[in-house]
């Protein structure tokens, strides 16, 4: 830092002092009378400090020959020694002043007079000419060659400090000024001013060299001396990276001005260091600006850094320059104009089409090609994956602009051996030299990227290719394809809010955004279909539920847009296997459809018609209907093979729960190939295989939670069929599937949606029976008149059972052949049903049955006969005649039973329940109709009673305290004696249980167990004889469960929440302490049991509110508080309806931690 005195401060001062404070502007200082004489030189060799210090020139000799050329260097310089001095502490004074001042002695430093050092500047600097050099060199240059020449000078620099003294002799004439302007001149001895007015320490009054009196000034600075030492010749080929780096050096010296202009001041300046950091053209702290140092050094500062860059960070910068806005500075900054024709890479790359939309997965791919070897990009057709191969390939040539970057085509063999060999002779120049292979000459480059498209299953890469150093990116449909040394990236499209974005971008703003996320979803946010849609959309000024309701209309009605959609893509897309079949998402979809084996594509056509997600397996496999049992697993894994090398679809799962996923578009695809007949064989084919696997039965747990999983797909079909004609049966089979969706409804937490279903399936079954509810309600009162005697109450649902069963045995009878065989007989027999026959079957028959169970295949009809010769089925006629009464009964049954689910909506007690209960009456009094006409009990005889007709008895809320006991006696009595029953009961002709099995044990004890809690609770003496009872039976409820689980048994009782639950509602009941801590388990192990099946089924609430009672019961208030927490979460999630209840619940819990804690307060008070 430099301390600089200013001596005409001193002069003003005094001559203030001499003309009066009105003469305060300096005018001047007339120095024409002082003296300057040199006093002291003294150079501080002891600090001296020596280095080298080296510089290049470079020139570059080019041969664009094809031949090789001789050439002379020739390079001259000269060089150059120079001294220079700097104050750091001195003097100034505005007029012209100067003292000689002479070299230190040092060898070389051959300056003749030292310099005049002028005390009116900081610095001074002495230069001569001392010799020139010239080198001269021939040089033989390769063809197609550029040789770097360099001139590279080394000299020695020498610093020391230095002080001087010099000597002020005479007068000085000041003239100073008035506001007025009138000026006045004051002269004076500068001894006696420096006397009066200098600053003591600054000077001192001394003899000068001449004996006579003067003022001693010392001046302190450095001193700075540079001797050339050697100079030399290099040259070496010029390599790509230093031809460039020189051409950045250049362009930034030249624009250094430019760029001052672009960047005006510390605050955009600072945006831009940011904006480079973010980008990693500087690292974190490189270049700092600040207020103190200008923008100009700043931006000098960034240039020598940005010089000594790589490539890739200097072009970084470029597109920096373009974000920020800087466009006239990115221009006169970007090198790729002035680079060589050989900087300019090999490249048959055509680039991006003009709307193409950067997604989140570009940044996967760039990091991949980064880190490891490249990225294998697969998806489905139109995902998007060749045009983000091609936009990371041109930016890596962007980037790396001397790269090769060569697109070749994966379809077949011979296309991609073609492509190698035409890369191979760019890249040898033309040249047929044996050793040029295709893998030495990408490694002689330094940056190479080959884009392998649309590889197909069929192709392997070269190994070639494989084995050299060139970054891959392949893109393929082949899901199962994969590098070990590149990343696998799936590529599925747009995320919806991608495609929102891109589907708004492209469209004039007059265009209503409504139904474009819809949209988006109809193409399953594909890039190729949402591009050709929304130039449709454009051209033609429609909305988007105009054409997606177009797009819905079906083949017909989509071939003029397809048409005009594929002309629009024309410009952009030139893949030869689309020239045939088009361009469109659809067209590119049908062509990898077309690919599957004919079998397959059956088995793809159903999933037209379902929901894209989680398709059963099992579902489709009908479609094979010329396959074997036996052969059914191979065709399976050759399907998923075949929808992976595609990737139309995705498989997760094993067994009975594998799942396939396709997407939307693609089931839109295969619409679109269908006319309208054959997409009715299609849904009537699915609605077969849909009754069959759609089932009620919840006994265990893995029927139960596949039936579950069928209900979306179950909703999908019966929408796509509403809209269609089906044919005469399709009421039938959609009262059927009705029924069973309504039922599983209630087993889950959207049991309000259950009512509505299972009334469609009443008036279903009713309408295809041709029954009239009002006339037959009108025949039953008709008869009763012309009985003309009283009835009981009972009476009236048994009469309406014996007009039904005429009707619906009589319809049921007219059944045709082929439905009875194959929808009613050919049915799943699920293991549980097995279990129940296996050992009153022969050996051979056992085995065979086995086969089928264990292969979920249906019945055929000479099985069935087998097990009806063997008295384990109804005789086929009896089946005929009694499969409509008992799919009636199971839907009134099932429908009555809502009641119990919905209790906030049909309250015990509450009128609105009599519809329901007198359905579950006609249900059991049809059942008796059945037995009475054929001989044989129906499963739904016993279910009727023991969930239905008493399960109403085991109700306490609603009635009149004197009925209440006699109702618990009745239920008491029939589920005891039902423990001991040997009825044979019948299911859907099937035999199903003989004598009470484990599961109809445990639904016994449950309600044996709930019947005597409620005799407990509403008993007046003898209760301990109850809860002794009920014990018991708790016991031998959890034996029995627990002897499933100890057994091993994979698939355990569905309802094995249910029981734990009522034994610990039961236990806590009883009130003693010691049962708190078991009833607490109780819950604890319903609660894991729900949390497993990860279904959020009500007893999973039903285990939590337990358990928040037990623990409020023991005090334990912040364990209750944790579980009230989460019951509210999983209702928030899961249960909305039971929100407002849950919060009652968690404020009640937090009323009495604070009063427990103000009782313990006041406790402590006292």
């Amino acid at each position: 830092m430099t301390d600089i005195t200013d001596l005409d401060t001193i002069f003003t001062t005094w001559a203030q002092e001499k003309l009066g404070q009105r003469y305060h502007k300096l005018v001047s200082v007339d120095t024409t009378d002082l003296s300057i004489i040199k006093g002291k030189e003294t150079y501080h060799e002891e600090d001296r400090k020596e280095d080298d210090r080296v510089s290049t020139i470079k020139k570059i000799l080019v041969n664009d020959l094809d031949v090789p050329s001789e050439d002379e260097l020739s390079v001259e310089n000269t060089t150059k020694y120079s001294c220079q001095w700097s104050q750091t502490k001195g003097f100034r004074l505005s007029s012209d002043v100067s003292v000689q001042v002479g070299l230190p002695a040092i060898t070389g430093l051959t300056a003749k007079a030292g310099v005049q050092f002028n005390l009116s500047k900081t610095k001074a600097e002495a230069r001569e000419t001392d010799e020139s050099y010239a080198h001269k060199r021939k040089l033989t240059l390769p063809p197609h060659s550029k040789v770097l020449a360099s001139m590279v000078t080394r000299e020695r620099v020498y610093r020391m400090t230095f002080t001087l003294d010099i000597f002020l002799q005479g007068t000085v004439s000041i003239k100073m000024m008035k506001d007025s302007g009138k000026t006045k001149t004051a002269p004076g001895d500068v001894v006696d001013i420096f006397q009066q007015c200098g600053k003591k320490g600054t000077f001192r009054i001394d003899k000068c060299p001449d004996g006579k009196k003067g003022v001693c000034l010392t001046i302190e600075g450095t001193f700075e001396g540079v001797r050339g030492i050697d100079q030399r010749v290099e040259t070496r080929e010029l390599d790509h990276e230093t031809e460039m780096k020189m051409v950045h050096e250049d362009l930034l010296k030249n624009n250094i001005s430019t760029f001052v202009e672009e960047v005006k001041d510390h605050q955009s300046l600072s945006k831009l260091l940011e904006a480079m950091s973010l980008k990693q053209v500087l690292f974190a702290g490189e270049v700092q600006t600040s207020n103190e140092v200008s923008v100009k050094e700043t931006i000098e500062e960034v240039v020598g850094v940005l010089a000594s860059k790589d490539p890739t960070k200097y072009l970084l910068f470029v597109e920096v320059l373009e974000e920020e806005g800087l466009d006239d500075l990115a221009k006169a900054l970007d090198p790729r104009v002035k680079y060589s024709a050989s900087i300019r890479g090999i490249s048959n790359l055509g680039g991006v089409v003009d709307h193409f939309f950067t997604t989140k997965k570009i940044k996967e791919v760039y990091k991949s090609l980064e880190t490891s070897r490249g990225a294998v990009i697969y998806g489905i057709s139109g995902s998007g994956k060749t045009q983000l191969a091609y936009k990371v390939a041109s930016d890596y040539a962007r980037f790396n602009p001397g790269a090769v970057v060569w697109v070749m085509d994966g379809s077949s063999r011979d296309k991609l051996n073609e492509e190698v060999q035409t890369l191979q002779q760019r890249l040898s120049g033309g040249s047929e030299d044996g050793n040029n292979h295709i893998s030495s000459l990408v490694n002689q480059r330094s940056h190479v990227v080959l884009v392998v498209d649309d590889l197909s299953a069929t192709v392997a890469i070269p190994n070639d290719i494989l084995n050299s150093s060139a970054k891959l990116i392949v893109t393929t449909q082949n899901s199962a394809f994969n590098l070990p040394t590149a990343n696998s990236i799936v590529m599925e499209g747009f995320t919806e809010g991608e495609a929102v974005e891109f589907l708004s971008n492209g469209l004039s703003s007059d265009i209503p955004r409504d139904g474009i996320e819809e949209l988006a979803r109809s193409f399953s946010c594909l890039p190729l279909g949402l591009a050709a849609a929304r130039a449709t959309i454009q051209q033609c000024s429609m909305t988007f539920p105009e054409y997606i309701q177009l797009l819905n209309s079906g083949k017909e009605a989509m071939a003029q847009t397809r048409e005009r959609e594929d002309q629009w893509l024309q410009a952009h897309y030139h893949k030869a296997e689309h020239q045939d079949a088009g361009r469109t998402i659809f067209a590119a979809l049908e062509v990898a459809i077309d690919k599957l084996d004919d079998q397959y594509k059956s088995m793809l056509q159903l999933c037209a018609f379902l929901k894209p997600r989680d398709i059963p397996f099992l579902i489709l496999r009908d479609a094979l209907k010329a396959a074997s049992p036996a052969s059914r697993l191979a065709y399976h894994l050759e399907f998923a093979g075949q929808l992976k090398e595609r990737s139309l679809g995705w498989i997760k799962g094993v067994g009975v729960n594998r799942r396939l996923s396709i997407h939307g578009v693609t089931q839109t695809a295969i619409g679109l190939r269908m006319d309208e007949q054959q997409k009715i064989s299609c849904i009537n084919m699915l609605l077969e295989i849909l009754v069959k696997f759609f089932s009620k039965d919840n006994r265990y747990f893995v029927a139960h939670n596949f039936s579950m999983s069928l209900m979306p797909h179950v909703e999908r079909v019966l929408e796509h069929a509403d809209g269609m004609a089906m044919g005469p049966e399709y009421p039938l089979m959609k009262s059927m599937l009705l029924g069973v969706y309504g039922f599983l409804h209630t087993q889950k937490e959207t049991r309000v949606l259950s009512e509505k279903p299972l009334q469609d399936a009443k008036k279903l079954l009713l309408q295809f029976a041709s029954v009239n509810p009002q006339a037959l309600q009108e025949k039953v009162l008709e008869d009763k008149q012309e009985d003309n005697r009283d009835r009981d109450l009972e009476e009236s649902p048994r009469a309406e059972a014996r007009e039904l069963y005429k009707v619906l045995s009589a319809k049921s009878c007219s059944l045709k052949d082929h439905f009875l065989q194959d929808t009613v007989i050919g049915m799943i027999v699920t293991e549980q049903q097995f279990r129940a026959i296996q050992d009153k079957l022969t050996p051979k028959d056992r085995t065979d049955m086995e086969s089928v169970v264990k292969t979920y295949d249906s019945l055929t009809p000479q099985m069935y006969q087998k097990l009806a010769d063997n008295k384990l089925a109804m005789p086929v006629e009896t089946l005929r005649e009694v499969f409509l009464p008992e799919l009636y009964i199971s839907t009134i049954y099932t429908l009555g039973r809502t009641i119990f689910y919905l209790s906030d909506q049909y309250p015990p007690g509450s009128d609105r329940r009599a519809p329901f209960i007198r359905d579950m009456q006609v249900a059991y009094y049809l059942c008796e109709e059945v037995t009475n006409a054929t001989g044989c009990s129906l499963l739904h005889t016993f279910l009727s009673k023991a969930e239905g007709l008493n399960k109403l008895l085991l109700e306490v809320e609603g009635k009149a305290k004197e009925q209440v006991m006699p109702d618990l006696q009745r239920a008491e009595g029939f589920y005891k004696t039902m423990l001991g029953d040997r009825t044979e009961y019948y299911e859907f002709g099937l035999l199903k249980r003989v004598g009470p099995d484990v599961h109809t044990k445990l639904r016994c004890h449950e309600k044996l167990v709930k019947c005597y809690r409620a005799m407990f609770m509403n008993a007046e003496e003898k209760k301990n004889g109850f809860i002794k009872k009920g014990q018991e039976e708790c016991d031998r409820m959890l034996k029995l469960a627990e002897d499933e689980i100890r057994a091993g048994n994979l698939n355990p009782p569905q309802r094995l929440s249910a029981y734990y639950i009522t034994a610990g509602q039961f236990m806590m009941d009883d009130g003693k302490p010691e049962l708190l801590e078991k009833a607490g388990e109780m819950f604890k192990k319903g609660y894991r049991v729900e949390l497993k099946k990860k279904t959020y089924h009500p007893c999973m609430e039903a285990a939590l509110k337990g358990l928040i009672q037990v623990y409020t019961a023991k005090k334990q208030l912040p364990r209750a508080l944790v579980c009230a927490r989460h019951l509210l979460k999983l209702s928030d999630d899961h249960w909305p309806d039971k929100k407002s209840a849950v919060q009652e619940k968690l404020a009640h819990i937090y009323f009495q931690i604070c009063f427990q804690a103000w009782k313990v307060y006041k406790k402590e008070d006292l």
